[in-house]
Order: C-alpha cells, then sequence, then structure tokens
C-alpha cells in the first residue's frame, strides 16, 4: 500500500510540474486541451497503481507454510513474476510508468491546435501631405561680365608720346587715349599732297593734247592712272596720321592701360581695355542635368557676396558644353538701370526659377532608406505601413522637395525608422496638425 501511495503521489506531482514546461512559447493551448493532458495523466496514475494491485494481489510478501496451497493456484506467469528480485520488479514499474506518461505527451501534443501570436499594432504620429506648387530653382555660381569689352590696339608704329586717359577714366565713343608719335608723316603728308598735285596737272595737260590729237589714249590713261596712285597716297598717310592718336571705340571705362609714355608699339600691340558701363552680363556654367531648364528669356536674378541682388534675362545657353567639366556657358543680362551697381569681375551667384509643378514638401526627419539603400519615407495607409521610393528635387533649411508620392498621403513622422512594408500601424496626428488639415 506504501507503494501504491508512493508512486501516485510521485507521478501527480512529476505531471503538475512538467505542464508548463511543454507549452510553446509562439503558440497557446486551449482549455479543453489543458483538461485533456490532466486527464490523461491522472488515467497513467491509476493505471500504474492498478496494474501493481493487480500483480500484487497474488503474489504474498513473505514466505510462510499457508502459503503453499495458493502458489499452487498461482498461474505459471504469476509464479515468474514472484521469484524476480523485487529491485526488477521496481524497476519494471517505473518504466511501465514512464512508457504511459510519454503517451499522454503524444496524445496531448497531437490534439493540441497552435494558434499563431497576433501581431501588435506599431504606435505612430502621421503628418497629412498633399501636393503644393513648386518652382525649382536653378542656382550656379558665377562671375559678372561687361556687356562690351574693346581692346584698343595700335595701328601705326611709333613710340607713344602722352597718354590721355587712365585706368578707371571714364570716356566717350571717340575720346583720345593716347597720342602716338608722328615722326616723318607730316612731311611725308605733305609730300603725297605734291605728288597729287602734279597728277592732277599732268591729267589736265593730257586731256587738252589728247582732244588736239597730239597725244595718245593711251598716255591719257597713264595720267590717269597716276592721279589715283597719288591720291591713295595721300589717303593712307592722311590715316596714319590720324590713327597715330588712339581713341576709345566705344564710351564706357577704361579698364586697363598696357603702355607707358616712351614705350615704342608695333601694328597690332593692345594698348588699352575699354568696357561698357550700362550693359554687365552674368556669366556661369550649368551642369548637364539641369541643362533642358534652362531657355532664353527665362527671368533670373543675382546676389553678389556684399548683399546686393539684380535682375535680368537669361540671353544664352550654350548647346555644348565647355572643357572637361562637361558644363554648359550661360549668360544673364542685368537691366540697365542696376548695371552701375556692378563691378566687372564680381562673384555673384546666379538663381534662375524654373517652370512651376506639384511636389510635396517632407521634413528631414521623415526620411528613411529601405534595406536596398534606396531613400525614400514611410506612409500610413489603411492601418498598414508602406514605403514610397521618392526623387529629391531641392533642398531647403526644414524639409526637401520630392517627387514620388501619391496626391494625398499620410507621412509618417515618428516611429518610422523600424518600420518595414506592411506592418501595422496605429496613426495619430502630429501635435499642432488640426484633422483633416494637410501640409
Amino acid at each position: 500500500m506504501l507503494r501504491w501511495v508512493a508512486i501516485s503521489s510521485f507521478w501527480c506531482i512529476r505531471s503538475i510540474c512538467q505542464m508548463p514546461s511543454r507549452v510553446k512559447p509562439a503558440t497557446h493551448r486551449t482549455r479543453n486541451t489543458t483538461g485533456k493532458a490532466i486527464l490523461l495523466r491522472f488515467a497513467m496514475v491509476l493505471g500504474t497503481s492498478f496494474l501493481e494491485k493487480t500483480i500484487n494481489w497474488t503474489i504474498p510478501y513473505r514466505d510462510s507454510p499457508n502459503n503453499a496451497f495458493e502458489r499452487e493456484k498461482t498461474p505459471a506467469l504469476k509464479q515468474l513474476w514472484s521469484s524476480l528480485n523485487p529491485n526488477i520488479r521496481y524497476a519494471a514499474y517505473v518504466t511501465a510508468a514512464f512508457v504511459l506518461w510519454m503517451m499522454t505527451g503524444i496524445f496531448s501534443s497531437s490534439d493540441a491546435t497552435p494558434v499563431p501570436e497576433t501581431e501588435k499594432p506599431r504606435q505612430v504620429r502621421i503628418q497629412p501631405l498633399t501636393q503644393q506648387p513648386y518652382q525649382r530653382i536653378v542656382t550656379l555660381m558665377g562671375r559678372t561680365q561687361a556687356d562690351t569689352l574693346a581692346t584698343v590696339a595700335a595701328e601705326v608704329d611709333g613710340t607713344i608720346e602722352s597718354l590721355t586717359a587712365d585706368n578707371g577714366d571714364t570716356v566717350a565713343a571717340g575720346a583720345p587715349l593716347a597720342q602716338i608719335n608722328l615722326g616723318s608723316r607730316p612731311a611725308r603728308l605733305a609730300e603725297a599732297k605734291a605728288r597729287q598735285k602734279e597728277a592732277e596737272l599732268l591729267l589736265n595737260a593730257g586731256r587738252k593734247l589728247n582732244k588736239e590729237g597730239f597725244q595718245a589714249d593711251t598716255q591719257l590713261a597713264t595720267r590717269q592712272a597716276e592721279l589715283a596712285a597719288a591720291k591713295a597716297a595721300l589717303a593712307q598717310m592722311e590715316k596714319e596720321i590720324a590713327d597715330s592718336t588712339v581713341k576709345s571705340p566705344i564710351a564706357g571705362r577704361v579698364e586697363n592701360r598696357h603702355v607707358n609714355v616712351g614705350d615704342f608699339v608695333s601694328v597690332g600691340t593692345p594698348l588699352f581695355e575699354v568696357i561698357t558701363l550700362d550693359k554687365v552680363k552674368l556669366i556661369g556654367y550649368v551642369a548637364q542635368t539641369q541643362r533642358n531648364l534652362l531657355t532664353i528669356g527665362q527671368d533670373a536674378m543675382g546676389l553678389t557676396v556684399d548683399g546686393q541682388s539684380v535682375h535680368g534675362t537669361v540671353t544664352f545657353v550654350a548647346d555644348n558644353t565647355s572643357g572637361r567639366a562637361k558644363t554648359y556657358l550661360v549668360e544673364v543680362t542685368v537691366d540697365a538701370e542696376q548695371a552701375p551697381l556692378l563691378k566687372s569681375g564680381m562673384t555673384v551667384e546666379i538663381r534662375i526659377p524654373t517652370t512651376v509643378r506639384t511636389a510635396h514638401f517632407v521634413p528631414h526627419a521623415a526620411l528613411v532608406l529601405n534595406d536596398t539603400g534606396d531613400l525614400g519615407v514611410m506612409a500610413a495607409e489603411e492601418g498598414k505601413a508602406r514605403f514610397y521610393k521618392i526623387t529629391p528635387l531641392s533642398d531647403a533649411e526644414d524639409g526637401i522637395w520630392v517627387n514620388g508620392l501619391p496626391d494625398k498621403v499620410d507621412l509618417i513622422v515618428t516611429g518610422q525608422a523600424t518600420l518595414v512594408d506592411g506592418v501595422t500601424v496605429t496613426s495619430q496626428l502630429k501635435p499642432g496638425v488640426a484633422s483633416g488639415e494637410r501640409t
């Protein structure tokens, strides 16, 4: 009887202790399944006890003369069992109980239906967005340049006799800048005049003789050619004397003076650089990716390093790249009334607004990267998180203009960093955003 109680208690305690460890963490068992497992274990305990009592009622505990008759009536199997060592019989009890206990685990596991654990929705904050008018601004770094820059060169050989203009002087068109020494030109001019006069007299005499028949027509033609040559020589000398006075071809300002008094110059030697003051251009270079955004006639603005701003119009956009940088030359002509504010060669930032279009303005903090490294944002759609790949257009201080989003979208601005496509979310409006309001 003591063995029956010990075995029953042992297996009841073991069954109760083992029950929680057999529940898988990712599944849930129903109440019916748990109750079924308890009943099976209880039946196992009772079966073990019943087996022991069934065997023991025919096996004497002590050898005595009174048991001889009972041994004669005991079947052979029971006699064999009674002849076994008690330790072997106890081991058989334990083995039978262990086998029954294992079977209860198999049956109870097979009857349990695992139920997937439901995912808890993520808490996020959203900011409703809608498309807004957007005008992309092409920004270039460039410089100012006079609309016209004239290089004044020497047209005659000679020595610089005097200078009548210096760097920074404002000059009118045709104003003298310098004087080249005339040298022998006045004497050669007088000689050219005398030769012309002589040629005229000879031609007049020849005409009279030819009319009276005393001179052939060929001789008259020769006199006419001599007069033409004398006139050309005189004109050349007069031009050389006139060109000895260096004059400005345009109205403007003397930008550079390259000579001093006493310098000898030859034909073609640069003497001065004169720039116009009424027209100034902004010169910059645009990248290949932005070339198609610019056309002649677009409005433009220039901002100098000292804070001055001027307005103008795009007057030239190159079709061929310049240099190895693969950029295109862009010229902006500044309005005439603002041209005097600029000096040639100043560094300037050129801003050219392009065609108005629609885009979304997204806060910097809302930007995320997906598993493949694509830049985008997370949006809430019907209780699910969705990733949208975006195309940046231009950056601003508090956000970025992008393409690639639907017209209206609920942008996730808090909690988006740990989300993936398809995750269930519970959304709340961002503080400060009214219900139904879109930015």
